[in-house]
């Protein structure tokens, strides 16, 4: 499931439910700028991006297990033969986003799903 899908499903919940983005500026503490340039380009910091699923009710799951924390993303992958320049070379992403992915920093959520993808991980948002 791409970024763009995600957040897609967003804001059609959003919509369903009348959460105002002041509303979910307030809940999820992040700057109204910049949840409305997520919103418009459909992508966002992984950080922001699992802190929005949440106040809207919505969960990200990898291969139907439910994940609330990058470092759940993390723990979830850390059993997989990972070698970031297979990754890299797979995805086109720079080495050291791989890296920072990997040791848990925040990286934008559309090259997490690539790199997740490359493992063969199903993702979803239900």
């Amino acid at each position: 499931m791409p970024s763009k899908e995600i957040y897609e499903k967003i804001i059609e919940v959003m919509g369903r439910k009348g959460i105002s983005i002041d509303t979910l500026s307030e809940l999820t503490g992040i700057n109204i700028d910049t949840l409305l340039t997520c919103l418009r380009r459909k992508s966002g910091m992984i950080y922001n991006t699992l802190d929005i699923l949440d106040e809207v009710g919505l969960e990200l799951q990898l291969d139907n297990k439910p994940i609330d924390t990058h470092q759940d993303i993390i723990d979830y992958i850390a059993d997989r033969d990972l070698v970031n320049n297979r990754i890299e070379n797979a995805t086109g992403i720079f080495h050291g986003t791989v890296k920072r992915f990997i040791e848990g920093e925040n990286v934008q959520l559309e090259k997490a799903l690539k790199i997740i993808n490359i493992l063969g991980i199903e993702v979803r948002v239900v």
